[in-house]
């Protein structure tokens, strides 16, 4: 009974401690895999090199979607190495006969609890570095389309980058507030609203997409989804969601349907994908505000954007829908460059 509650005790401190430092940044990992609870999906990863390994990542991977399910697992893991130390420990006849009272043991406890924890965070903080740990943070809200907090946090540490600019430009967008904000940089360019120049990288793919999704550019957002998620082995959730909308939008449900039966195999994401499932009808879409302010914001014609220009689409979406905002937003900002 006595060691079970000290494990609970260690449990409970390494929670609190992890829970408090862990930062945000580490969520962003769970953008990009995902584990699906079906057989097919696991035969498939498992016929793969070190797929076994790969299909435990992906397991693992499904607590890294907030602070609070890493926080989880690294109090697990503290626990099972304190009490695993300790067990040891007691082994050792001269220490034996030092943790002799109660008092003595939970002092051992103490000592190795603050020396696992403390290591467990160095070599955390060694292999998660990384140079981007503010992009990725910004990533993680614009998931969750905490725009008010990235406009609050970019107002306490200024943006440096193109990429921070381009999500810092996407919060304003969205709250209206971009052409009024725009100027503030000293010599803006295209690049600070959405870099042009992707390489190959489907995590900055992924960026675009979000930011083309915020202009109303639903074709453009889409093949940036379908590229990204391609890349990354159609197992990233973010990209998968993003799919799915801008096919509901399109009218194109049975395809959308796809994504969300993927989805809906998942632990974080099942509620999510059976919320969107009842939308796929027309009338569905146009009972929604947000997803019919979006369709809105698709040509008629053919549903594909122009090849002139993204001042001419966004004109052409603003002249057909001036309730979405973040599209007559964009092109105010663009028309400042000239």
């Amino acid at each position: 009974m006595k060691k079970i509650l000290s494990s609970l005790i260690v449990f409970g401190l390494s929670m609190l401690v992890y829970w408090l430092t862990v930062p945000l940044s580490d969520c962003y990992i769970a953008q990009w895999r995902t584990f699906y609870w079906d057989r097919h999906y696991c035969n498939e990863i498992l016929a793969q090199h070190s797929g076994a390994w790969q299909l435990i990542q992906d397991f693992y991977y499904q607590a890294y979607a907030t602070t609070t399910g890493i926080a989880a697992v690294l109090a697990v893991f503290t626990t099972v190495l304190v009490s695993v130390a300790y067990a040891l420990l007691g082994k050792i006849g001269a220490l034996h006969k030092v943790m002799d009272t109660t008092v003595k043991q939970s002092g051992v406890y103490a000592l190795l609890f603050v020396l696992t924890t403390v290591c467990t965070m160095a070599v955390r903080g060694y292999f998660t570095s990384s140079a981007d740990k503010n992009v990725r943070a910004m990533m993680c809200l614009a998931a969750d389309n905490k725009w008010d907090t990235i406009i609050e946090e970019y107002s306490k540490v200024p943006s440096t980058t193109k990429l921070e600019n381009n999500l810092k430009n996407m919060a304003y967008a969205e709250r209206g507030q971009l052409s009024r904000r725009f100027t503030a940089n000293r010599h803006p360019d295209v690049n600070d609203l959405f870099v042009l120049e992707i390489n190959s990288s489907p995590y900055v793919a992924a960026l675009l997409s979000d930011i083309y999704w915020t202009m109303g550019e639903i074709t453009m957002s889409q093949m940036y989804a379908f590229e990204a998620n391609e890349k990354l082995g159609n197992l990233s959730p973010r990209l998968l969601k993003r799919l799915a909308l801008t096919n509901i939008v399109m009218g194109e449900y049975r395809v959308a349907e796809k994504y969300i039966d993927w989805l809906s195999k998942t632990v974080r994401h099942h509620s999510w994908a059976e919320y969107y499932r009842t939308k796929l009808s027309d009338e569905a879409v146009m009972a929604d505000e947000y997803l019919s302010l979006k369709r809105r914001c698709v040509p008629e014609e053919n549903g594909f954007p122009s090849s002139r220009s993204i001042p001419y689409d966004l004109q052409q979406i603003v002249n057909r829908n001036p309730g979405h905002l973040p599209s007559s937003e964009y092109l105010k900002a663009i028309g400042m460059l000239r």
